[in-house]
């Protein structure tokens, strides 16, 4: 459970102490056991969400707003991360999947790859994307 939040922090280029809120969501937020691994890492007091799909649509409102110019104190306090929840890649040789995009990587992200055909004057080619 640790080492998340030690990527987390890295990511955000944050110490625990800068960490003034936390909120945890999902099912195993609830475990004592994680609640303190949490409060030793993180040295302030965690929310755990009682309805989590209240605080995700929460978080995407502010970051639209963020995203739409919309300007307040309390917003620029906030620090949102956006990131692919799974690796986004295409295929390549059989069944195989080529990562182009990593698990984790910030969004918006734009990637690009190389793709050759595999006959001399192949005019076209189909590209299957596999998250995973």
């Amino acid at each position: 459970m640790i080492a998340p939040i030690d990527v987390a922090l890295k990511m955000t280029n944050l110490k625990a102490k800068q960490i003034d809120d936390l909120l945890v969501l999902g099912h195993s937020t609830q475990i004592q056991r994680i609640q303190e691994l949490l409060k030793s890492k993180v040295k302030c007091e965690h929310k755990s969400a009682v309805n989590s799909d209240e605080m995700v649509v929460e978080g995407a409102a502010i970051q639209a707003a963020k995203l739409g110019g919309y300007i307040s104190k309390r917003l620029t306090q906030l620090s949102f991360r956006d990131a692919t929840a799974l690796s986004l890649g295409v295929r390549f040789r059989g069944n195989l999947m080529k990562v182009v995009i990593p698990k984790d990587s910030p969004i918006p992200i734009s990637k690009q790859i190389t793709c050759t055909t595999t006959y001399d004057g192949q005019s076209s080619m189909e590209i299957q994307i596999y998250e995973g």
